[in-house]
């Protein structure tokens, strides 16, 4: 079993001033207007998570900065003015139970971290869950790593750290077991000529609390951030465009969800003359895929992906809904609330909203398994975003929600019914 998201937190990331928070579910609507922090907040929890899952990380990587939801780094990443930002995750299922970075200015305007914060679940709910922290300190030039845990203080030069970043440093010494000074008191005493009968100790303390608490780590998140574009409506492709088609067992389940989309009912890859055609069954005939809408296209990406998920993936969509119509949005709200899967999705359909609210309704889905998010923009302040969580009571009502929320389609319902001059 894999782990899961259950609340985002950000902290001066660009529109969000301040410490903005939101809890999640397995199932997360994104709502609000254009340019109001919506990508971001998806590309957080991206970047966020793959961080937070340790596996494999590299300095030379920025997960901020990743197709599709690339954000630049640190001048593009900080609000305006602000000397850090911070972003954390809620997790569940993970050895820790929250995973906080905070970054300031590097080099060149990269991201640079400088403090990160686990907080780790214990299996004994008697023990307070535990905290580590890792921090820098500038002493006569040299940087100091400082580890703060329960009852350890310990100071680590950066030289002997190897890696510039904290996350870096903690995925290689969890994937390889490599410990500062091979974890040896004796080997640390005698390479760090000044160090005191307390520094041994707490040195120590720090190993054994590490290989405590590191030793038996949940695989990392599965997820799938999924493009904010159709395929290429082409006749032809020199490569292949979605590997998925080559495989019959994800051909035949792509189809099957093209059914119940009601935008398709088969499809096929057809290699000819060193070219790769796609072709689509819609009422019975085969059409070339540039010879059909757009809903087909819009979707192909995110079906190729679904089809072919690890088990617990979370997707991140944006905008699902472009192309389609109604009723194709309604079949896959149905898609997604039948899966295992998480999701989090930004979206403009009232269409989405509505159908899912019709699905808790009707019984067919919990309301605690939907989450909505609406971005607001302040009204002292039209370069900042609030975040405001809005969840389903059983009956499907909406709870929580800001007074302007609706505000958009109430105004346009009177107006249409001409009460308003």
């Amino acid at each position: 079993m894999s782990w899961k998201i259950n609340g985002l937190s950000l902290t001066n990331v660009r529109r969000f001033s301040g410490h903005q928070s939101a809890k999640l579910a397995r199932i997360n609507l994104l709502i609000g207007e254009n340019s109001v922090g919506k990508t971001t907040f998806l590309g957080c929890v991206n970047a966020l998570s793959r961080l937070a899952g340790l596996d494999g990380l590299d300095d030379q990587i920025n997960q901020f900065d990743q197709v599709p939801l690339r954000m630049g780094s640190f001048n593009t990443l900080a609000r305006l003015n602000c000397a850090s930002f911070r972003v954390g995750l809620e997790l569940d299922g993970n050895p820790w139970h929250r995973f906080e970075v905070e970054y300031v200015k590097g080099r060149e305007g990269s991201l640079k971290e400088a403090a990160l914060e686990l907080h780790i679940s214990q299996s004994n709910v008697r023990q307070p869950d535990a905290t580590l922290r890792i921090s820098r300190q500038i002493d006569n030039d040299n940087e100091l790593w400082i580890f703060t845990g329960p009852r350890f203080k310990f100071l680590l030069n950066q030289v002997d750290a190897s890696d510039q970043q904290f996350t870096t440093w903690l995925s290689r010494s969890v994937q390889y077991g490599i410990l500062p000074f091979g974890g040896e008191q004796t080997l640390y005493r005698k390479r760090v000529r000044d160090a005191t009968d307390d520094d041994v100790i707490q040195f120590g303390k720090f190993i054994n609390f590490f290989r405590h608490q590191f030793r038996s780590l949940k695989q990392p998140m599965n997820i799938e951030a999924i493009e904010n574009c159709s395929l290429s409506a082409q006749r032809s492709y020199v490569q292949n465009p979605l590997p998925g088609l080559d495989n019959p067992k994800y051909v035949n389940a792509i189809s099957i969800v093209g059914r119940e989309l009601g935008i398709f009912d088969g499809i096929e890859l057809s290699e000819t003359n060193d070219a790769f055609e796609i072709l689509v069954d819609v009422a019975g005939s085969s059409h070339n895929i540039s010879d059909v809408g757009y809903g087909i296209t819009s979707l192909l990406p995110f079906l190729n992906s679904f089809v072919s998920a690890r088990p617990e993936t979370l997707f991140l969509l944006q905008q699902p809904e472009v192309h389609l119509h109604p009723s194709a949005q309604a079949a896959l709200v149905k898609v997604i609330a039948n899966s295992t899967h998480s999701f989090m999705v930004e979206t403009h359909s009232d269409h989405i909203i509505d159908w899912f609210r019709i699905l808790v309704r009707e019984g067919s889905l919990k309301h605690t398994d939907i989450a909505i998010i609406y971005f607001d923009v302040a009204s002292n302040d039209k370069s900042a975003t609030h975040l405001h969580q809005i969840t389903l009571d059983e009956q499907a009502n909406l709870e929580g929600q800001p007074s302007d929320y609706r505000e958009f389609f109430s105004n346009e319902t009177t107006r249409l019914l001409g009460l308003v001059d």
